[in-house]
């Protein structure tokens, strides 16, 4: 039969057949699906307040861009956040090494996928493009080391970024939660599994035009401050957003070693942020309690016009 692979005997022992072609083993490529959560980059500098998002390329004909976010001044109060919270998915083909043995697993050659970070600008469409070619910073992460018929794992991956960057507060740390599916080759009748709609969504053909995307930075910071105010993410890859950046920023800064972040606490620069979102910004930590008390008295008090008819009293 097609497919199949006759091997055989001893002499005068009957010939015995190995199919391959169910576990799609007899090839030496095999095709992955990654999924993508980039969580926060943190510490950042507190003197960069121009929209950022993370731009992501695999080869030569797969890229994409996150969402564009402004960075905020974390819940301890003494670092900068830039917190994309943005999932994408990309397919890949991992070639095996000649030593490989017959599996999905492997060993691989080595294939990156580059997350680097950008200034973005709006153009005259409203679209946001990347302003610069010329990356903030960069990591490259080698798919080979989340390789498996599905796992999922959270990393703290180091950012290489410019001088000024370093100097200012150090190295800072790239949060993503990478999960990888074998994609098991397709049999006859059945139908090949297709991207979710999001990285349909975000993923784009390079063709020599810049990368762009539509975004509201509004959208973002209401997402910040409810997410203070302790709504979870239903999906499972998600991590706790607040607490997961509190502690790598905690790590970084003690692994960095004292810093001018560090060291004093940097300040909003109001000339810089768009007004409309300035109060969410620097209250992103969310309402204090006296706020929330007077916000309660304030929606107990009803105007005039909604007040009940008193009843008339009889003599």
């Amino acid at each position: 039969p097609p497919n199949e692979r006759h091997r055989p005997g001893p002499p005068g022992a009957p010939s015995y057949v190995c199919t391959m072609s169910f576990l799609g083993l007899g090839k030496k490529e095999v095709k992955f699906v990654y999924m993508f959560h980039v969580h926060a980059l943190s510490p950042f500098p507190s003197d960069i307040g121009a929209p950022l998002a993370i731009v992501w390329k695999r080869g030569e004909k797969r890229a994409g861009v996150t969402r564009t976010v402004l960075p905020t001044l974390g819940e301890d109060g003494t670092c900068f956040v830039v917190g994309i919270d943005e999932r994408f998915e990309v397919e890949a083909t991992l070639y095996k090494t000649a030593q490989a043995k017959d599996g999905p697993f492997g060993p691989f050659e080595s294939k990156t996928i580059s997350l680097a970070l950008h200034k973005m600008e709006v153009e005259a469409d409203g679209n946001m493009v990347v302003a610069s070619e010329i990356a903030l910073g960069r990591v490259l992460v080698d798919l080979t080391d989340f390789v498996g018929l599905d796992q999922t794992d959270t990393r703290a991956f180091p950012m290489n970024c410019n001088a000024a960057i370093h100097d200012a507060v150090g190295q800072p740390v790239l949060a993503v939660t990478i999960r990888c599916q074998w994609l098991r080759p397709v049999q006859p009748g059945e139908k090949k599994v297709q991207l979710s709609s999001a990285a349909a969504r975000v993923a784009r053909e390079s063709a020599g035009k810049p990368i762009q995307v539509d975004t509201n930075l509004m959208k973002f910071f209401q997402y910040k401050y409810k997410d203070a105010s302790g709504m979870s993410d239903p999906n499972p890859m998600a991590i706790g957003s607040t607490a997961a950046v509190a502690t790598l920023a905690k790590s970084a800064l003690q692994a960095n070693g004292p810093t001018a972040l560090s060291q004093q606490p940097p300040k909003i620069i109001e000339s810089e942020l768009l007004p409309e979102v300035h109060d969410m910004v620097k209250g992103s930590v969310g309402p204090t309690e006296e706020e929330r008390k007077a916000a309660a008295a304030a929606a107990a008090v009803k105007a005039p016009w909604e007040k009940e008819p008193e009843t008339p009293t009889r003599v």
